[in-house]
């Protein structure tokens, strides 16, 4: 299954981005999804909604590959340890700063 999606859209970008030399010199600040409870966002690589806890971490696309994955006034981030792309509303990111 991993190898069908590695080649597929947002999976691609991902790995382009990854094989950067300057990947793991970016410091990038600690951001969760607000609220409490669960949210539902629209996941475009599997073109479906998923559900995410809030308070869960966030890790933003680069910016390079934002205006490729962003659907309006959402955000393409990667969610919690499993990195799922999930598209987020910007006022529902909250930024904690370096930790």
């Amino acid at each position: 299954m991993t190898d069908k999606l590695s080649n597929d859209g947002p999976y691609k970008l991902l790995l382009d981005y990854l094989e950067q030399e300057d990947y793991f010199t970016e410091a990038l600040p600690v951001e969760v999804l607000s609220g409490s409870g669960v949210g539902w966002f629209y996941c475009p690589s599997e073109k479906t909604m998923v559900q995410c806890r809030r308070g869960g971490e966030l890790t933003r696309v680069p910016e390079a590959y934002n205006t490729k994955l962003s659907l309006g006034d959402r955000i393409p981030v990667y969610y919690g340890n499993s990195a799922q792309l999930i598209l987020v509303p910007k006022e529902e990111i909250i930024s904690l700063g370096f930790n």
